[in-house]
């Protein structure tokens, strides 16, 4: 066997010492490497062959009670419901339907009576008759130039939309209130969106003439104020929606603003001017400031604290109504230019 000592006198080096064969090898295996090792079993099972007995058979057993209905129930028939293809998207303009008298009506159905009165009577009868359906004719023709109701959209930005109100506390419902109580046959629509300004109601004015009103209130332009847009940008949406307007026959109702000075003279003349002028120029009404009612209240300090909301921007329910009765006639003379058109 290599040792250590047998390394060194072999002369190889010392870290190989145990890697040199030995010096004398085993020509076989000593007898003891081989061990025969049997096994037995420590226990025999008697018998070896067997045969279990059936189970015991389940006599009866409580079950739950059924959930549903143990015999068979006659089903209803399946119901089937028909929709369109396409959702139609365009604006519902009124919110209540009035039936009026149109003249068209009344004058062919008093023609009708009128002929039959004339086949079935003779002599005096004949001519009293036709003299009474002839005056039934002018009264039904004059009751239904009368009572045509004008629809009007009202196209504006939050001051129109009821920002910050109760629905029933907005500027179209409390005018449509105000029209009511005053004898206007007249429908109000809102079409105001919050945050809207010229250019916003120029781009949707032909969705809001779709449902073909007959005049239009215009109250834009304050939130071009916000913005700091610039007059000439203003000037020509305005100019837009007038010139749109009047290519479809509705007369308008162009309530304008006053400027703040932060933005210097130039900038509050030439936007408090175009109001005016457009106004002029497309012979549209002018309601000259919209909050020209809550100004002529005097102190400025009192008027936000009775009238406006916390912003300071909206005008709150009372506020709202001021302004209604002040720019409510106006609105009654917009109607009447609708029918005399």
């Amino acid at each position: 066997m290599a040792t250590f000592s047998n390394a060194v006198i072999v002369g190889i080096r010392w870290k190989d010492w145990n890697t040199i064969p030995m010096w004398s090898l085993r020509n076989r295996a000593s007898s003891s490497s081989f061990i025969l090792v049997s096994f037995s079993p420590k226990a025999v099972t008697t018998p070896p062959v067997t045969r279990s007995s059936p189970p015991a058979s389940i006599r009866s057993e409580d079950l739950p009670e059924p959930e549903g209905p143990v015999s068979p129930k006659v089903l209803p028939l399946p119901t089937s419901k028909e929709i369109p293809f396409r959702i139609s998207t365009e604006p519902a303009f009124p919110d209540r339907v009035r039936n009026t008298l149109s003249k068209e009506s009344a004058v062919s159905d008093m023609k009708k009576l009128l002929a039959l009165a004339a086949a079935r009577t003779y002599g005096c009868v004949r001519r009293l008759c036709k003299a009474a359906i002839a005056n039934c004719l002018l009264a039904a023709m004059a009751a239904g130039a009368s009572a045509q109701t004008v629809n009007v959209a009202a196209l504006g930005d939050s001051l129109v939309h009821g920002f910050g109100l109760p629905a029933e506390d907005g500027f179209v419902p409390q005018l449509q209130a105000w029209l009511d109580s005053n004898g206007g046959d007249v429908l109000v629509s809102n079409a105001g969106v919050s945050g809207d300004t010229t250019a916003g109601g120029l781009a949707r004015l032909e969705w809001t003439l779709a449902s073909n009103p007959d005049a239009l209130i215009v109250v834009l332009g304050g939130n071009d104020l916000l913005r700091g847009i610039q007059p000439e940008h203003s000037r020509e949406n305005l100019d837009g929606i007038l010139s749109f307007a009047a290519e479809r026959g509705v007369p308008v109702l162009l309530t304008g603003h006053e400027a703040p000075s932060n933005y210097g003279p130039e900038y509050k003349a030439e936007f408090e001017a175009m109001f005016e002028e457009l106004s002029e120029q497309h012979g549209a009404l002018l309601y000259p400031r919209f909050f020209a009612a809550l100004d002529a209240k005097g102190d400025r300090r009192e008027v936000r604290r009775l009238y406006m909301q916390d912003d300071g921007i909206h005008p709150n329910r009372d506020g709202v109504a001021i302004i209604v009765e002040s720019i409510g006639p106006m609105v009654l003379e917009l109607a009447e230019r609708a029918r005399s058109d």
